[in-house]
């Protein structure tokens, strides 16, 4: 009995030896996958406006996206033919069925096919990209050093962990979304190196000059009647968007599968639309809304400045259509930013047209806009915690953090009712039946 006492401290000390060894490794792992995620996003923050800057040339918008959607397109069916979708879906299919590799030359291609995608205005997201790029900087570290499958995990976990912080300037969001999307299973110390890797992320983006939390909002929250009806409106509205958005996304893309058309034909064709659609956007809002590569559409939301309901209904039919649009022709890129603003803008007209009937206060419009980004991401991701915890922590409103909280769980609820499968899940069951043909 003693004996078996020993062996198991022994063991113990063992492995909290080697999880040291491991946070070690992921603090060096954080501080790459900064350098290459803060590269990715401060090159798109550039070029984007640059490309798009001058209003007195429309052309621009049908124009550049036309050629950079069938650009992407051969780069990925070229150079990156084994990682496709999201990002996330990869990185989730990496995990669970590649011990943890993720072929570099592939990662580099996709990466570089979202780059192209998103500054030349295809309507995607950054979140898929820069999470692959931490995942591929992980991967890379755990092969180099020849570390067993589990090991090389946890080492992309801190790769994710580093990017997800360094774009949305959310550390316990990003925490949360590694442990939900990318370990789903792990023990307690595996954790220790991600929160290691996750506050190096936080310590460099301080050095660089971020602001905590991304875009500070000011809520005087007071509860009433009226505000909690007009929140479970909002989550019930954002569940069936999650819903829609899912359908009409794998709607798009099936069609593009079975067109008779020229692939770089669509391509070319899906760009003119997404940059009509983006001119639409910049008509009617004076900002790159659809498909900037920034945070200024919820900067401009959460000031108050952009708070007509009937131009945030435009908006969001836009992006419903344009982001599905985009990676369907060939485009590359993620949804995770996407469906935070379909979130958003629904949540903010919601909010906006049902202030006509109920006696809400001025503050309502705010939390229902962040009601919606919980809820829509909820149900398109599944990640429920994830979901709840990024819109508090990237506007700085923790007090909101209750009614966020029961209004995505009601949205995540509805979905999985209506289907059962997130668009990330399904996407990868959809990867892996192409695979096997």
């Amino acid at each position: 009995m003693e004996r078996e006492r020993v062996k198991e401290k022994e063991g113990f000390r063992e492995t909290a030896l080697r999880t040291g060894y491991l946070s070690f490794l992921s603090i060096l792992v954080s501080l790459a996958a900064v350098f290459f995620s803060y590269s990715f996003i401060m090159i798109l923050r550039s070029v984007h406006p640059l490309i798009f800057s001058s209003s007195t040339a429309p052309v621009l918008f049908f124009i550049i996206p036309a050629i950079g959607l069938p650009l992407a397109r051969i780069i990925s069916r070229t150079w990156a033919r084994d990682i496709k979708g999201h990002g996330v879906p990869e990185i989730q299919y990496s995990v669970r069925d590649r011990g943890g590799y993720v072929p570099l030359r592939s990662a580099i291609a996709k990466t570089a096919a979202s780059m192209i995608t998103i500054m030349s205005g295809g309507s995607a997201g950054q979140a898929g990209p820069v999470a692959l790029i931490g995942a591929t900087t992980g991967s890379a570290a755990g092969s180099l050093l020849n570390l067993k499958s589990t090991e090389r995990i946890i080492l992309i976990a801190a790769g994710v962990a580093s990017a997800v912080t360094t774009l949305f300037h959310t550390p316990i969001t990003a925490l949360l979304f590694t442990l939900e999307l990318v370990l789903v299973q792990y023990s307690d110390l595996a954790v220790i190196p991600i929160i290691f890797s996750t506050a190096t992320a936080l310590f460099c983006a301080s050095l660089l000059g971020y602001s905590f939390p991304l875009i500070p909002v000011h809520v005087v929250f007071s509860f009433s009647p009226s505000l909690a009806l007009a929140a479970a409106v909002t989550a019930v509205l954002c569940a069936l968007i999650a819903w829609g958005w899912m359908k009409v996304q794998f709607a798009i893309e099936d069609f593009f599968i079975w067109s008779k058309i020229p692939e770089l034909i669509e391509a070319m064709a899906a760009g003119l639309l997404v940059g009509a659609l983006s001119y639409i956007s910049f008509r009617v809002s004076g900002e790159h809304m659809v498909s900037a590569a920034d945070s200024t559409f919820l900067e401009h939301l959460f000031s108050g400045s952009l708070n007509a309901p009937l131009i945030l209904f435009m908006l969001f039919l836009m992006k419903f259509i344009a982001n599905p649009l985009t990676l369907g022709a060939g485009g590359s890129g993620g949804v995770f930013a996407p469906s935070l603003f379909l979130g958003a803008t629904a949540g903010a007209a919601a909010a906006g047209l049902l202030a006509l009937f109920l006696p809400l206060p001025p503050e309502a419009f705010i939390i229902c806009a962040l009601i919606g980004m919980s809820s829509v991401l909820a149900g398109v991701t599944g990640a429920i915690l994830t979901a709840i915890v990024l819109p508090v922590e990237v506007s700085g409103t923790y007090p909101l953090i209750i009614i966020v909280m029961a209004c995505a769980g009601l949205s995540f609820l509805l979905t999985r009712v209506m289907n059962r499968e997130t668009l990330y899940s399904a996407k990868l069951k959809r990867e892996e039946s192409g695979r096997g043909n």
